[in-house]
This record gives structure tokens, sequence and C-alpha cells, in this order.
């Protein structure tokens, strides 16, 4: 009798859960989107101001 519910527990606990590894990766995927548009929206074009107001003597 136990076993039949510990069985029905794992079972259903697995068809609950979501894709795992294929989550995992889509999460990270997302994380290196958002980085991306703050690298070409934000930090890039500092960097080449700096490097523009650095060639031109005025730090």
């Amino acid at each position: 009798m136990f076993i039949s519910e510990a069985y029905a527990q794992a079972a259903s606990g697995a068809a609950a859960q979501p894709g795992g590894l294929e989550s995992m990766f889509s999460s990270f995927g997302v994380m290196i989107l958002i980085f991306a548009v703050f690298w070409f929206l934000l930090i890039r074009p500092q960097c080449k101001k700096f490097a523009e107001d650095r060639a031109r003597g005025t730090d």
C-alpha cells in the first residue's frame, strides 16, 4: 500500500517540474540577452565617449 503511494507521488512530482536542463539554458539565454542590451545601450557608448575625451586630452 505504501509503495504504490510513493510511486504515485514520484510520478506526479516529476510531471509537475519544468524541463530541467532546458529551463536552465533558457534562463541563461535571457541573462545573456539582458547583458547584451545593457552593453550596447549603456556601457559601449560610455566607453567610446571616454576614449574620445581621452584622445582630445580632456580627462
